[in-house]
Protein backbone atom coordinates (compact mmCIF):
# COMPACT_ATOMS: atom_id res chain seq x y z
CA UNK A 1 0.00 0.00 0.00
CA UNK A 2 0.95 3.63 -1.01
CA UNK A 3 0.23 7.07 -0.89
CA UNK A 4 -0.07 9.16 -3.36
CA UNK A 5 0.96 12.75 -2.86
CA UNK A 6 0.52 15.44 -5.64
CA UNK A 7 2.69 18.19 -6.10
CA UNK A 8 0.65 21.58 -6.27
CA UNK A 9 3.02 23.29 -3.91
CA UNK A 10 6.78 23.87 -2.95
CA UNK A 11 7.42 20.39 -1.39
CA UNK A 12 11.09 22.09 0.55
CA UNK A 13 13.08 23.07 -2.05
CA UNK A 14 11.67 21.21 -5.00
CA UNK A 15 9.90 22.15 -8.32
CA UNK A 16 6.34 23.04 -7.90
CA UNK A 17 4.47 21.72 -10.95
CA UNK A 18 2.05 19.00 -10.32
CA UNK A 19 3.74 15.96 -9.82
CA UNK A 20 2.70 12.58 -8.36
CA UNK A 21 4.69 11.08 -5.47
CA UNK A 22 4.28 7.90 -4.32
CA UNK A 23 5.20 7.33 -0.73
CA UNK A 24 5.63 3.65 0.94
CA UNK A 25 2.80 3.01 3.32
CA UNK A 26 3.90 4.27 6.89
CA UNK A 27 7.31 5.67 5.88
CA UNK A 28 6.94 9.82 6.68
CA UNK A 29 9.15 12.22 4.21
CA UNK A 30 11.66 14.20 5.85
CA UNK A 31 13.52 16.18 3.51
CA UNK A 32 13.75 16.63 -0.54
CA UNK A 33 15.83 17.94 -3.03
CA UNK A 34 15.56 18.23 -6.81
CA UNK A 35 18.59 19.15 -9.63
CA UNK A 36 20.01 16.94 -12.47
CA UNK A 37 22.40 14.90 -11.37
CA UNK A 38 23.18 12.40 -14.72
CA UNK A 39 23.42 15.20 -17.12
CA UNK A 40 20.56 14.46 -18.82
CA UNK A 41 18.58 17.77 -18.71
CA UNK A 42 15.93 16.86 -16.27
CA UNK A 43 16.15 16.88 -12.53
CA UNK A 44 15.70 14.38 -10.38
CA UNK A 45 14.53 13.97 -7.39
CA UNK A 46 16.28 12.64 -4.08
CA UNK A 47 14.05 12.04 -1.12
CA UNK A 48 15.01 11.35 2.95
CA UNK A 49 12.59 8.87 4.45
CA UNK A 50 11.88 7.82 8.27
CA UNK A 51 10.88 4.08 7.59
CA UNK A 52 7.50 4.49 10.14
CA UNK A 53 5.64 7.41 11.53
CA UNK A 54 6.62 8.91 14.06
CA UNK A 55 4.15 9.78 17.06
CA UNK A 56 5.00 13.32 18.29
CA UNK A 57 2.96 13.13 21.06
CA UNK A 58 3.81 9.17 22.31
CA UNK A 59 7.61 9.75 24.09
CA UNK A 60 8.31 6.10 24.14
CA UNK A 61 10.72 3.15 22.46
CA UNK A 62 8.82 3.03 19.47
CA UNK A 63 10.27 6.35 18.49
CA UNK A 64 13.61 5.49 19.37
CA UNK A 65 16.47 3.96 16.56
CA UNK A 66 14.06 4.32 13.57
CA UNK A 67 15.71 3.60 10.16
CA UNK A 68 16.29 5.99 7.49
CA UNK A 69 16.41 5.73 3.83
CA UNK A 70 17.52 7.51 0.70
CA UNK A 71 15.18 7.53 -2.41
CA UNK A 72 16.53 9.21 -6.12
CA UNK A 73 13.20 9.55 -8.15
CA UNK A 74 13.33 10.08 -12.20
CA UNK A 75 10.12 11.83 -13.16
CA UNK A 76 8.32 9.80 -16.30
CA UNK A 77 5.53 12.15 -17.46
CA UNK A 78 3.79 13.73 -14.55
CA UNK A 79 5.14 10.65 -12.23
CA UNK A 80 8.75 10.03 -9.64
CA UNK A 81 9.26 6.84 -10.64
CA UNK A 82 12.07 5.16 -8.57
CA UNK A 83 15.61 5.20 -9.50
CA UNK A 84 17.98 4.56 -6.93
CA UNK A 85 17.63 3.79 -3.30
CA UNK A 86 19.62 3.09 -0.41
CA UNK A 87 19.50 1.71 3.36
CA UNK A 88 23.06 1.91 4.71
CA UNK A 89 23.39 5.89 4.09
CA UNK A 90 21.51 7.72 6.41
CA UNK A 91 21.83 6.73 10.74
CA UNK A 92 18.91 6.05 12.24
CA UNK A 93 16.62 9.07 13.48
CA UNK A 94 17.19 8.92 17.55
CA UNK A 95 13.08 9.68 17.92
CA UNK A 96 12.10 12.71 16.78
CA UNK A 97 12.04 14.49 12.99
CA UNK A 98 13.96 17.35 14.58
CA UNK A 99 17.01 15.04 16.18
CA UNK A 100 19.77 13.90 14.25
CA UNK A 101 21.98 12.82 12.89
CA UNK A 102 20.81 13.70 9.66
CA UNK A 103 20.97 17.31 9.20
CA UNK A 104 20.62 18.01 5.39
CA UNK A 105 20.72 17.23 1.62
CA UNK A 106 22.32 19.15 -1.05
CA UNK A 107 23.13 19.26 -4.51
CA UNK A 108 26.05 21.33 -5.86
CA UNK A 109 27.09 21.03 -9.57
CA UNK A 110 25.84 17.58 -9.72
CA UNK A 111 27.33 16.12 -6.29
CA UNK A 112 25.13 15.22 -4.04
CA UNK A 113 26.03 16.06 -0.31
CA UNK A 114 24.10 14.35 2.85
CA UNK A 115 25.66 15.54 6.24
CA UNK A 116 24.94 14.07 9.75
CA UNK A 117 26.00 14.95 13.01
CA UNK A 118 25.75 13.57 16.50
CA UNK A 119 26.65 13.17 19.95
CA UNK A 120 28.47 10.10 21.10
CA UNK A 121 30.83 10.63 24.47
CA UNK A 122 32.03 13.51 21.68
CA UNK A 123 30.62 15.41 18.77
CA UNK A 124 31.08 14.35 15.22
CA UNK A 125 30.39 15.75 11.98
CA UNK A 126 30.21 14.38 8.58
CA UNK A 127 29.50 14.84 5.06
CA UNK A 128 29.29 12.39 2.20
CA UNK A 129 29.58 13.37 -1.26
CA UNK A 130 28.72 11.39 -4.31
CA UNK A 131 28.59 11.68 -7.71
CA UNK A 132 26.93 9.36 -10.97
CA UNK A 133 29.36 7.53 -12.41
CA UNK A 134 29.19 4.27 -14.25
CA UNK A 135 25.35 3.69 -13.52
CA UNK A 136 25.71 4.28 -9.80
CA UNK A 137 26.57 6.93 -7.16
CA UNK A 138 29.69 6.47 -5.93
CA UNK A 139 31.45 8.49 -3.05
CA UNK A 140 33.48 11.15 -4.08
CA UNK A 141 34.93 12.75 -1.13
CA UNK A 142 34.31 12.30 2.31
CA UNK A 143 34.59 14.80 5.26
CA UNK A 144 34.55 13.86 9.08
CA UNK A 145 35.47 15.70 12.03
CA UNK A 146 35.11 14.52 15.57
CA UNK A 147 36.32 15.95 19.35
CA UNK A 148 35.63 17.89 22.27
CA UNK A 149 36.00 21.77 21.38
CA UNK A 150 39.31 23.08 22.96
CA UNK A 151 40.06 19.43 23.81
CA UNK A 152 40.84 17.65 21.05
CA UNK A 153 39.72 17.42 17.49
CA UNK A 154 40.59 14.91 14.74
CA UNK A 155 39.63 15.97 11.08
CA UNK A 156 39.56 14.17 7.90
CA UNK A 157 38.93 14.78 3.91
CA UNK A 158 39.38 12.00 1.71
CA UNK A 159 38.71 12.85 -1.87
CA UNK A 160 38.19 8.77 -3.32
CA UNK A 161 39.09 9.96 -6.45
CA UNK A 162 42.53 11.01 -6.45
CA UNK A 163 43.06 8.71 -3.38
CA UNK A 164 44.49 11.78 -1.22
CA UNK A 165 43.58 11.79 2.41
CA UNK A 166 44.86 14.46 5.02
CA UNK A 167 44.47 13.82 8.52
CA UNK A 168 44.94 16.07 11.40
CA UNK A 169 44.58 15.52 14.67
CA UNK A 170 44.81 18.56 17.35
CA UNK A 171 44.99 18.68 21.37
CA UNK A 172 44.73 21.53 23.88
CA UNK A 173 46.40 20.57 26.31
CA UNK A 174 45.73 22.88 29.04
CA UNK A 175 42.50 21.31 28.70
CA UNK A 176 43.28 17.47 28.98
CA UNK A 177 43.05 15.76 32.39
CA UNK A 178 46.55 14.59 33.05
CA UNK A 179 45.47 10.90 31.86
CA UNK A 180 45.96 12.56 28.41
CA UNK A 181 48.57 15.20 28.80
CA UNK A 182 51.17 13.23 26.63
CA UNK A 183 48.55 13.42 23.58
CA UNK A 184 50.21 15.51 20.73
CA UNK A 185 49.48 16.72 17.27
CA UNK A 186 49.61 14.70 14.55
CA UNK A 187 49.31 15.53 10.77
CA UNK A 188 49.99 13.13 8.10
CA UNK A 189 48.84 13.07 4.16
CA UNK A 190 48.67 10.14 2.29
CA UNK A 191 47.34 7.83 -0.37
CA UNK A 192 44.91 5.10 -0.81
CA UNK A 193 43.34 4.32 -3.88
CA UNK A 194 40.90 1.71 -5.51
CA UNK A 195 38.09 2.14 -2.92
CA UNK A 196 34.70 2.06 -4.23
CA UNK A 197 31.51 3.04 -2.39
CA UNK A 198 28.21 3.48 -3.46
CA UNK A 199 25.15 5.33 -2.02
CA UNK A 200 23.45 2.06 -2.01
CA UNK A 201 26.03 0.22 -0.07
CA UNK A 202 27.50 3.24 2.22
CA UNK A 203 27.51 1.15 5.49
CA UNK A 204 27.09 -1.85 4.73
CA UNK A 205 30.05 -2.95 6.08
CA UNK A 206 33.04 -2.15 7.94
CA UNK A 207 35.71 -0.55 6.50
CA UNK A 208 38.69 1.02 8.55
CA UNK A 209 41.72 2.90 6.94
CA UNK A 210 44.90 2.64 8.74
CA UNK A 211 47.18 5.79 8.40
CA UNK A 212 50.47 4.86 7.64
CA UNK A 213 52.43 7.50 9.98
CA UNK A 214 50.57 7.27 13.08
CA UNK A 215 48.84 4.19 12.72
CA UNK A 216 45.44 6.16 13.61
CA UNK A 217 42.10 4.57 12.60
CA UNK A 218 39.77 6.01 10.21
CA UNK A 219 36.23 4.71 10.42
CA UNK A 220 35.65 5.13 6.44
CA UNK A 221 32.20 3.36 7.28
CA UNK A 222 31.20 1.08 9.94
CA UNK A 223 28.26 -1.63 9.40
CA UNK A 224 24.53 -0.74 10.09
CA UNK A 225 22.41 -3.69 11.68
Amino acid sequence: MYRFIPFFFLLFNCITISQVLVIPKNYDLQDSVSADLDKDGIKELVVVYNTKTIDIYNDTTTNINIPREIYIYKLINTEWILWKFSKYSLRNCYGSPLIGPYVSLKIEKGILKVLQEGTLGTKWRCEDSYKYLDSGFYLVHYFFESGKYLAFWTTVRYNLLTGKCNYKFEVWKNNLSDDFKDWKNQKENFYKKGLRITLENRHEDDLIIITPKFKNEIYLSEKMN
